[in-house]
């Protein structure tokens, strides 16, 4: 009896351990896939101010997350966010737009973590200049 009753107690703190998504019921575990770190740099400007990367994640699930995690060029009054998009020839995926209040450097790296509900992968970001991004 005590034996049964151990190997049930350690089998419920390994479930209870396991890693599993934020929200078990919005995302399958067989779906979810984490975040990732992506950096962009000044092949994806669009304007003096403006970035605009596209990371291809076989998705269009509006679920999606971008945070700053590490920079070159800090700037007060950045903004950035993230939306689903599937341009011309790029697939599905993420579109990341970062926003600066001055002009971009000549060189510069943002680190950014991203996460989109539901990603099969995580391409390396491009940059945006087609049709429907």
């Amino acid at each position: 009896m005590k034996k049964h009753l151990a190997l049930l107690l350690l089998a419920a703190a390994c479930l209870a351990m396991s890693p599993r998504p934020p929200d078990a019921q919005a995302a399958e575990p067989s779906t979810y896939f984490g975040a990732t770190r992506v950096i962009v740099t000044q092949a994806h400007v669009s304007t003096s101010t403006e970035i605009r990367a596209f990371v291809p994640t076989g998705t269009l699930n509006e679920h999606c997350l971008v945070t700053l995690a590490e920079s070159t060029f800090p700037v007060a009054g950045m903004t950035v966010f993230c939306a689903p998009r599937e341009p011309a020839e790029l697939g599905k995926g993420v579109l990341i737009s970062i926003f600066h209040p001055v002009e971009l450097p000549a060189e510069f790296l943002h680190v950014l973590t991203i996460f989109q509900e539901g990603a099969l992968r995580y391409g390396a970001p491009v940059f945006c200049g087609v049709l429907g991004c």
